[in-house]
C-alpha cells in the first residue's frame, strides 16, 4: 500500500538501525 513519506522515513530508521549496518546502507 501506499504510505506517507514521513511515515515511511521513521519506520525506515527504525528498519535500517537493525538492518543498515549488514546492508551498508
Amino acid at each position: 500500500g501506499n504510505i506517507p513519506y514521513e511515515a515511511t522515513e521513521e519506520n525506515l530508521k527504525d528498519i535500517f538501525s537493525e538492518v543498515g549496518p549488514v546492508l551498508s546502507f
